[in-house]
C-alpha cells in the first residue's frame, strides 16, 4: 500500500520589491490563507535580509491562525 504524503502550501515573494509596505501586506495575506513558507529570490545584501526579514515579522503580526503565530 501506498501512503499519501501531506502536500505543504508555499508561498513567494519579491526579495527586491521597492514598496516594503506592499510587500507585508502580501506577505500576510499569504500566511493568513495558509502558506506555511515563504520563498525568495536569494538575497546577497545583508540590509536587505535584515529588511525582509522584518517585514516577514510585520507580516505575521495579526495572522488569525495560532499554527503562524510562533
Amino acid at each position: 500500500l501506498f501512503r499519501s504524503k501531506e502536500i505543504f502550501p508555499f508561498a513567494v515573494i519579491n526579495s527586491y520589491a521597492r514598496n516594503f509596505s506592499s510587500l507585508e501586506k502580501k506577505m500576510h495575506n499569504k500566511i493568513q490563507n495558509g502558506a506555511k513558507g515563504i520563498i525568495s529570490q536569494p538575497v546577497f545584501d545583508i540590509d536587505n535580509a535584515k529588511k525582509l526579514l522584518e517585514s516577514f515579522n510585520i507580516a505575521k503580526e495579526g495572522v488569525r491562525s495560532e499554527e503562524h503565530t510562533s
